[in-house]
Order: structure tokens, then sequence, then C-alpha cells
């Protein structure tokens, strides 16, 4: 009988992994959230970033450059994670501009953004910007004349509103280059990071979070060690994790649960087999002994 464990259909498996993130996304079940210490302290430096310009309101017209680097194919974990992050920013008064190397990256985060904008009173050219999606092939050289002059760099926005047209775009009247620059954000499935870190996080020092997809997550350690990182979002866990601590349970809470019980059904599959493995194994050494 164990012996058949070893040869489930594999259709099975993946019903019986359809009906249990079913049941998790329908049961409305929220798991307690232990942030991690890298959500944390992403949390913090924007409650920080959040303070320092309340007390210093010559500071109130910096921007948080957000990289915006995911598709439609990774929106289960880097939406979440955009949505979080956007809470934050506007819930602080932090102006934020939009830019990414993904076709789809720059219009999915505008779109959040744009349905969030209501609710904190924010104004597009006022508020927030985007700058829009730049060549994925010039990512060392955008990033690079980034640093030295953000106007000339990005020239104009997505309506192709000039960046020193300040009329129309007022939040673009005191930025320069990265020194009026207080945060940067990178939403990613890709490695991407390399490239802020070493052309611009390394050139300015400017605080860098990071928000990669789980997969990608692990090749972000060394930065996170070596402070050129201020924190990172991990996946839907780091969503999970940052609605927890901005009070704003929203898609990746929701999801908290389906997650949790995938997760376990993958540990019985692997148990399961392996008790099928082991029994198809006794049975050949009785066969043998025979």
């Amino acid at each position: 009988m164990l012996t058949k464990l070893n040869s489930i259909d594999r259709r099975f498996i993946y019903l019986l992994l359809l009906v249990t993130v079913s049941i998790g996304l329908i049961v409305d079940v929220k798991l307690p959230a232990i942030p991690s210490n890298q959500v944390r302290a992403a949390y913090d430096t924007i409650e920080a970033i959040g303070k320092d310009l309340e007390t210093h309101p010559e500071k109130k017209d910096k921007l948080c450059i957000i990289g915006a680097e995911w598709s439609a194919s990774t929106k289960g974990e880097n939406g979440p994670q955009t949505r979080a992050l956007l809470h934050h920013l506007m819930r602080k008064h932090i102006k934020f501009a939009i830019m990414g190397f993904d076709p789809q990256g720059p219009d999915n985060v505008a779109g959040i953004a744009e349905a969030l904008a209501k609710d904190y009173g924010y104004v597009y050219g006022k508020d927030w910007i985007n700058w829009g999606y730049r060549n994925e092939n010039a990512v060392t050289p955008k990033l690079k004349a980034l640093v030295r002059d953000i106007p000339t760099a990005m020239e104009h926005d997505t309506n192709n509103t000039s960046l020193r047209d300040y009329d129309k775009l007022p939040i673009m009247k005191d930025i320069k280059d990265m020194n009026d620059v207080i945060l940067m954000i990178d939403i990613t499935p890709s490695g991407t990071a390399d490239a802020w870190v070493a052309f611009v996080q390394g050139v300015k020092n400017t605080p860098f979070v990071y928000s990669p997809t789980a997969v990608m997550a692990p090749e972000a350690y060394q930065y996170l060690d070596s402070g050129q990182m201020v924190g990172m979002l991990t996946g839907l866990k780091g969503a999970i994790e940052y609605e927890y601590l901005i009070g704003k349970p929203s898609d990746a809470t929701r999801q908290a649960l389906a997650l949790s019980i995938a997760h376990v059904l993958i540990v019985v599959l692997i148990v399961i087999g392996n008790m099928g493995y082991l029994a198809e194994k006794r049975r050949k050494q009785a066969e043998r002994g025979a």
C-alpha cells in the first residue's frame, strides 16, 4: 500500500493544490505576522524620513525615486509590495517619482498610485510624478546620468511634459541631481539592485530599500550586511509583514492563509513521497533477500 505513495498522479496533486489555495483565499482568517528585521528596517527608514521632513520643512520638496521593474507576471508579489510602500510614503507626505526599465513597470506602479492618491490628497505633478519607461539596455548610462543631472537624464514624464516645465510639474522645481533624493526603492523581479547599488547608492550613499520577488532575495543579503541596503521586502511574505506594520491589511494579508496552506501541503507531499520511496526500497530489498 505504501509503495503506491511513490507514484501519485500529478494531476491529483495539482487538483489538491488548487482546492487548498482556493479555500485559503475564500476563508477570511488573518494569520499573525511577525515582521523580519529587514522589513522592519525598511519601515523604520521611511518613518525616520517622514519625521525628518516634519522637523525640517526646507526638505519637503525632496524626492523618493521608485524603480518599477515588474510586469503582470510578478504582480502577485510585487503588486502588494508596491501598494504597501505607497501607502506609507503618502502617509508620511513623501513626494515620489516613478521610473523603470521594464515597459509595464512604471504604468503598473502609477495605476496603484492613482488609486491611492485620492485618500491622501496627492496631486500628480505636485506630489508625485511618473518619469516612465527607459530602455532596459540603457540601465547603466541612465543611472549614471541620474546622479549628475536628473532633468537632463529623464527629460520628460509619461505625458511628454518637460521636467523643466515647472508650471505643469512643480514637483521638479527644486530637483537637480541625486542630492535632492532622500530615498530609493527598487521593486523588481530582476537583478537591477546591483546597478542601483553600484552607480547610485555607492556614489551618493542614498538610503536604498529593495523589494524583490522571493526568488531574488538571497542575492541581496550581501548588500544588507554591508549597509548599502537599509531594508528589504522579500516577496509576498515581505508585503504581508509590511501591511501589518502600517496597519493596512490588503491583498497580501488576504493571501497569507493560502500561502501558508500551500506550504503545509508541500511539506505533507514531501513526507508522503519519502514514505513511498522507503517502502519501495524495503520491498526491493525483501525481494532480493527472497
